[in-house]
């Protein structure tokens, strides 16, 4: 398994989690849905506005967690 930048690809949205990296950093494991879907900034001028979560956090690579031991 190789870290792929978030500036090359972005895991497939869904009900799963990924390995992400933090330009301070530290690694974590998270969850797609919550850090990669466009998610509600809020209102402004009474337009929605969306963002990706994950730039705020500094997430800059993202790789998959490998398979359950059998």
């Amino acid at each position: 398994m190789e870290w792929i930048s978030v500036n090359d690809s972005l895991p497939p949205l869904g009900d799963y989690s990924v390995f992400v990296y933090f330009n301070h950093g530290g690694m974590d494991m998270v969850h797609v849905e919550d850090y990669f879907k466009d998610i509600t900034a809020g209102i402004k001028d009474g337009i929605q506005r969306y963002t990706k979560w994950y730039v705020s956090q500094g997430v800059t690579h993202w790789m998959n967690l490998p398979n359950a031991p059998q």
